[in-house]
């Protein structure tokens, strides 16, 4: 069989990097249609999988841009000449058995109906993100605008025509049934880390707090976009709330809407218990930088719930560490942090200060649920299981 993942940039997921060579060996064909220019720099797809046989990597036009994950007219500008183009080279191009759309960019599973209509190729969703309504509670888009009710027509249009449905989380499944979807279409798959990559790193070795000479800190670390979903507000309150115990840090790692924001609140509170650190994918591992902290905080706001899931999650899990999570207790990652026992879920500030005096005063905790969920990563979410559901579900007549 000859599958078609449609993406415009490299997930940021090791999706490609796992599923790809899983198929080949299971003796299929993959194209990859993504763009030319790069979402990160340092994510080529045609030297992580290019090179294998049954694979072809196909690129469409790009903008002679290096990076685009940061500027949001770039990033339209790059998905909107990748939805015109790839369009075509679907269109007219090579034919394949099925398609996989990938929800970058946003709606354009809605050809889906058409090319199965030209070239009878059968299409899936995988569903990562659901629009328009996350960009009604992002505020780029008013829900209440004829531009929001068309483009949730026309998405709802596109998943209720798919041959099948993939979401990674149950909460988000919940939303897509809600859009006229059938739920037998439906397949629920959580994302993954490939465990054999994040070696998970003991606090008094890790290269972070050493260099930082944070040996004696105990760190609520986060790492990844520092964007709108998220509710930092709260982590910030409790910061300040905690400012006198001088062992008690916190420290947020990476890049986004949000950082000026946020470093602007926490100068105006004097807060020398915060600290911003960039980006480091290239100076430091993954299990190094998530396991800088002794339990990694992941947040969520509840009117986001179903609207994506925080794939950080995940790779918490594989270094080694607990999660605490400001979120719906219905979404996907509190669940998965209930069930398994990998930490905790809190609903307001005074919960967050709380739990964090909890795990501070109780070490031992930490380290036994890190290693707790390490173990459900390599066995309960493993890469393992979810390309072989993967497999499962996109293969069916």
């Amino acid at each position: 069989m000859k599958f078609r993942f449609i993406n415009a940039n490299e997930p940021v997921t090791t999706f490609y990097r796992d599923i790809v060579p899983y198929f080949v060996s299971q003796g299929h064909e993959v194209d990859v249609l993504t763009s030319k220019a790069l979402y990160r720099g340092d994510r080529d797809l045609d030297e992580a999988i290019g090179h294998l046989k049954g694979v072809r990597v196909v690129k469409t036009a790009g903008l002679s841009i290096n990076d685009y994950s940061s500027s949001v007219l770039s990033k339209a500008l790059v998905r909107g000449l990748y939805a015109v183009h790839g369009f075509f080279l679907m269109l007219f191009g090579k034919q394949v058995d099925k398609n996989v759309f990938l929800t970058q960019p946003p709606f354009f599973y809605s050809v889906g109906p058409i090319l199965r209509f030209f070239r009878k190729e059968k299409y899936y969703c995988v569903v990562m993100d659901v629009q328009p309504q996350q960009y009604n509670e992002f505020g780029i888009i008013s829900k209440s605008s004829l531009l929001s009710k068309a483009l949730y027509k026309l998405s709802s249009w596109g998943l209720r025509n798919a041959d099948g449905i993939i979401v990674i989380g149950r909460c988000m499944s919940d939303i897509i049934e809600s859009m006229g979807v059938d739920k037998n279409k439906i397949s629920f798959i959580p994302n993954w880390t490939t465990e054999e990559k994040y070696t998970p790193v003991a606090r008094e070795d890790n290269e972070i707090r050493l260099k930082n000479k944070w040996e004696d800190k105990f760190i609520i670390s986060y790492g990844g976009n520092i964007g709108f979903a998220q509710n930092f507000d709260s982590i910030i309150d409790a910061a300040n709330k905690l400012k006198h115990n001088n062992s008690i840090m916190f420290l947020l790692v990476g890049g986004g809407g949000k950082v000026k924001e946020l470093k602007e609140k926490v100068n105006k509170l004097g807060l020398s218990n915060f600290i911003f650190m960039p980006y480091m994918h290239g100076e430091y591992s993954l299990s190094t930088i998530y396991g800088a902290g002794d339990i990694n905080f992941i947040s969520l706001k509840e009117s986001c719930t179903g609207l994506g899931v925080p794939s950080k999650a995940y790779v918490s899990l594989a270094s080694g560490r607990p999660i605490l999570y400001q979120g719906s207790k219905t979404g996907e990652i509190a669940r998965m942090i209930i069930e398994s026992k990998i930490g905790a879920v809190v609903s307001d500030t005074q919960e967050l200060v709380d739990t964090i005096n909890i795990y501070y005063k109780d070490p031992s905790r930490c380290i036994e649920e890190g290693k707790r969920a390490r173990d459900f990563s390599e066995k309960k979410y493993s890469a393992q299981a979810a390309i072989s559901s993967y497999l499962s579900v996109l293969s069916q007549d």
